[in-house]
C-alpha cells in the first residue's frame, strides 16, 4: 500500500507540493524573439535576436511588420542575441526568404 493510499484510508487528503513551474499563471516573456526562415533553396534557419525592451503583443507585431518589408525589399541583415542567452549572431541575405515565424524565445 503506497502512502496515498493510507492517507486516503485514514481521512486525510495528501498534501501537495509544487515542484517546478506552476501551470496558469503569466510569466515574464523576456526580451528575446525566435524567428524561423524558409529559403527559397527548400532549407530553414531559425534565430534569436535580442530586444532593448521587454516584449508584448505591440512590440512583436512591428518587429514582423518591419521584418516582411526587409523581406520583400530584398535586404541583408544581422541577428544578434545577447552574450549571457546564446551569443548567436547570424547574417542573412533576405532575399534569398520565402516566408518567417515570429516568435517569444523560450
Amino acid at each position: 500500500m503506497n502512502i496515498v493510499s493510507i492517507a486516503r484510508g485514514q481521512g486525510a487528503a495528501p498534501s501537495r507540493t509544487a515542484v517546478g513551474p506552476t501551470f496558469g499563471l503569466a510569466r515574464d516573456q523576456g526580451k528575446r524573439i525566435e524567428i524561423t526562415f524558409a529559403l527559397k533553396n527548400g532549407g530553414g534557419l531559425t534565430t534569436v535576436e535580442e530586444m532593448d525592451e521587454s516584449l508584448s503583443d505591440e512590440l512583436l507585431q512591428g518587429y514582423s511588420e518591419q521584418l516582411a518589408r526587409d523581406v520583400a525589399a530584398g535586404s541583408t541583415r544581422t541577428f544578434a542575441d545577447s552574450i549571457a542567452a546564446s551569443g548567436q549572431r547570424a547574417w542573412i541575405n533576405l532575399g534569398e526568404v520565402v516566408a518567417f515565424s515570429v516568435r517569444p524565445a523560450k
